[in-house]
């Protein structure tokens, strides 16, 4: 897009690329799920022995199991909490490095076909910003003709 503000519905830029992005927000998600179930099978271990010492107080065993419920669903919750902020992060971080690709190649195909009046406009914190002002910069030289050829640059 030659505009600044990309669209909601454009989320995939580079399917492979954002693919592969997102592959070690997926292992980060598998592994916490893997220690919060750890973590509960654990409560639950501790509760269970707690409850064959103490087979007359029901009380004690209710409120054991309750415990176990809520460290449950403190974890799933905090599960559910990492797993939005993965999503947020890889869509951050995926637009900002894979978002200017896009108009980036747009502009060396019209540099490929010689339309050197079109100009590539990214955000402000877009990663190859300075390879997007550098390809304005190379159409601008094409379309004055003062691009030098590096041959007669190093004879002078």
């Amino acid at each position: 897009m030659s505009k600044g503000r990309r669209k909601l519905k454009n989320a995939v830029v580079d399917t492979g690329a954002q693919v592969r992005l997102a592959i070690p927000f997926f292992i980060l998600l598998i592994l916490s799920g893997g220690v919060i179930m750890l973590l509960h099978w654990q409560v639950v271990h501790d509760i269970s022995e707690l409850n064959n010492g103490i087979t007359q107080d029901f009380a004690m065993i209710t409120k054991l199991n309750q415990v176990s419920v809520n460290v449950l669903m403190i974890s799933l919750v905090g599960l559910a909490v990492l797993s939005i902020a993965c999503l947020v992060l890889w869509m951050i971080y995926s637009h900002r490095i894979f978002g200017p690709l896009v108009p980036i190649r747009r502009q060396v195909e019209n540099l490929r076909n010689g339309n050197f009046s079109e100009q590539v406009t990214l955000r402000k914190y877009d990663e190859f910003k300075d390879l997007a002002d550098n390809l304005n910069g190379l159409a601008d030289s094409l379309k004055n003709g003062t691009l030098s050829h590096p041959a007669e640059t190093r004879l002078n």
